[in-house]
């Protein structure tokens, strides 16, 4: 199996891909700057990554895909289908807080998810940088919840149980609540490496 990744990952000794793995602390990756250089994708996973990665001066940033992003393609896609039914304005306009709880073993892919959120939040005309994230004793191990809240009526909470793909919306944007389950859950290993080479 590693034989066949290898040979997909490399094209005539050029690197095409390159996944900075396990590493002790960013500044170790100034040394393999030529592949930082040359590689079309550099991967990278925030949840195994030394916490000075996030501020690592990359040679180009627009190549560096974090398998932590990756995992949540299908929350993202759910979150967003789901908000898609209400106007943009409606979403961020006045909105007063953002808060996403994660339970222990969502740390990093709950960072990433805020910053998603932020930065749909921002498009659809809200404040740029809202949002609070927190580590909730309350929350089992694999468990999000998410809220929004306004100064009025409208509404919006997401929570998920990622270890049996439950989740349930419940939001009232002043057409009537709207409560619904959904299936979701992270991306496979391989299909967010996949996920993060590829797209």
């Amino acid at each position: 199996h590693l034989e066949n990744q290898v040979s997909i990952c490399l094209s005539t000794d050029i690197p095409i891909y390159y996944w900075a793995h396990r590493f002790s602390e960013a500044a170790k990756l100034a040394d393999y700057k030529y592949l930082l250089n040359s590689a079309k994708r550099v991967l990278i996973d925030s949840a195994t990554a030394p916490a000075d990665a996030e501020g690592f001066a990359w040679p180009k940033p627009q190549n560096v895909r974090d398998l932590a992003f990756a995992r949540l393609l299908p929350v993202r896609q759910a979150i967003g289908q789901f908000l898609s039914r209400y106007p943009a304005k409606s979403i961020g306009k006045g909105i007063s807080s953002v808060e996403l709880a994660h339970g222990s073993e969502l740390g990093p892919e709950a960072k990433v998810l805020l910053g998603w959120l932020r930065d749909r939040i921002k498009d659809c005309g809200g404040p740029a940088g809202i949002g609070t994230l927190y580590a909730s004793p309350k929350l089992e191990a694999r468990k999000v919840e998410l809220t929004f809240a306004y100064p009025d009526k409208r509404t919006f909470t997401w929570s998920a149980d990622l270890s049996d793909g439950h989740s349930t919306f419940d939001a009232d944007y002043g057409t009537g609540r709207t409560k619904m389950p959904a299936a979701v859950a992270l991306l496979s290993p391989e299909n967010a490496l996949s996920e993060a080479m590829f797209f």
